[in-house]
């Protein structure tokens, strides 16, 4: 089953150029959640949905990693080595939950439970960007 999950999420990764555009040009965490539930909306099988979640994970990604420089650019010193140290821990929590997902659905049959591997992390990602935003409006 490993290598089934890793099989589908190289074919996802292949096709997603074409629809990773439609979440490129999203400034904001909700600007993204609206493009993947569109995406979800139009999607046609359950690769078409793969590669929705996936993309806007990554969409996602990419923002946080936007909304964490500025926070660091913007914050206290005294604020910036506590912000550094929860983003390291918050990332390590990702990653094991990341892992965890995958186990528990690794001996799940059929391929439905890779989309929810791919939607738990946009929704961790969600609401670290909405913590990030709540720190930089208040600096």
């Amino acid at each position: 089953m490993k290598y089934f999950i890793l099989i589908a999420f190289a074919i996802v990764v292949s096709c997603a150029t074409v629809a990773q555009n439609q979440f490129e040009k999203n400034k904001t965490i909700n600007d993204i959640e609206q493009a993947l539930q569109k995406c979800y909306d139009r999607a046609t099988d359950n690769a078409n949905t793969i590669t929705c979640a996936y993309d806007a994970s990554k969409a996602a990604n990419n923002l946080l990693n936007q909304l964490y420089k500025k926070a660091l650019a913007i914050a206290p010193t005294s604020f910036k080595n506590v912000l550094i140290t929860s983003q390291r821990q918050w990332l390590t929590y990702k990653i094991n939950d990341d892992r965890l997902q995958e186990k528990l659905y690794a001996a799940s049959p059929g391929t439905m439970y890779i989309p929810m591997i791919g939607h738990r992390s946009f929704e961790l990602i969600k609401e670290r960007c909405i913590f990030l935003e709540e720190v930089i409006e208040r600096f």
